[in-house]
């Protein structure tokens, strides 16, 4: 067994340094030619995260045959208010981030509709591919919390600067979470797609209107801890539920004897 998890580690590590460096060698390529911009970044992505996702496709070890795992019974109201929490979490973060590295807010950004498109479509796509669907999943199988951090820290690396790293380090994290209690990869998709959407919104459009921004903000926030409420109280009833079928169940038995 302790030989199938040091494969697991392999098979997530391996794609995940060859995306690393295929990135940061291609970025250099462009550089020493004179070739920078959004198109070269987004072609040195694109390269290396389809390079990551074939390397990782190439399973070299077996495993033994594990027993199927619980399915979770989250439907779309719960996965709509682990959208709404997370969402409300991170934008929490981006303030808290911002508080401790003054340069975290960069300069309005460029909009062109290749930009528009790597923000908004591929990046969060991808990135959730890879990191939440396909390291997590393998990840999670030695622990639910051990692969929630461990993708979170490989995805804070990937982002090069100390306030992107430090971000996306507590982004991971609750994108993971979010994963991991609803088995649903639609749900860190749309938050991811989401925040960067906000971002863009907010460092063109509203670049300079901090009135809409901060009311924005609070507005989505306060729906953030009421889908926390929602979501305690369905926790509650769950749980509650739980407890009245295991309280029936020895009673039936005693009638049946």
């Amino acid at each position: 067994m302790e030989k199938t998890n040091i494969n697991r580690l392999l098979h997530v590590f391996i794609p995940f340094i060859a995306m690393v460096m295929v990135q940061n060698l291609l970025l250099l390529l462009f550089g020493e030619a004179g070739v920078s911009g959004v198109i070269p970044s987004l072609v040195a992505f694109i390269i290396a995260a389809a390079a990551a996702i074939f390397i990782f496709h190439i399973k070299t070890y077996e495993v033994p045959e594990e027993a199927p795992a619980k399915p979770r019974n989250v439907g779309v109201v719960g996965c709509v208010m682990y959208f709404f929490c997370t969402a409300a979490i991170l934008i929490l973060a981006m303030y808290a981030v911002s508080l401790v590295i003054s340069n975290y807010s960069s300069a309005p950004a460029k909009v062109t509709p290749v930009y528009i498109v790597s923000v908004l479509v591929i990046h969060p796509l991808v990135e959730e591919y890879i990191f939440r669907n396909l390291f997590y999943k393998e990840l999670c199988k030695l622990s639910p919390m051990f692969g929630v951090i461990t993708q979170a820290v490989m995805f804070a690396i990937i982002h090069g600067t100390i306030d992107g790293m430090s971000y996306a380090l507590i982004s991971g994290i609750f994108l993971g979470i979010a994963m991991e209690k609803t088995d649903k990869m639609w749900v860190p998709c749309a938050v991811h797609i989401f925040i960067n959407a906000r971002s863009l919104v907010y460092l063109t459009w509203l670049a300079e209107n901090n009135t809409i921004r901060h009311q924005t903000d609070v507005a989505f926030v306060s729906v953030g801890i009421l889908a926390l409420l929602i979501l305690l109280i369905m926790r509650g009833r769950a749980a509650l539920a739980v407890d009245g079928q295991q309280k029936e169940t020895p009673r039936e038995t005693k009638e049946n004897d």
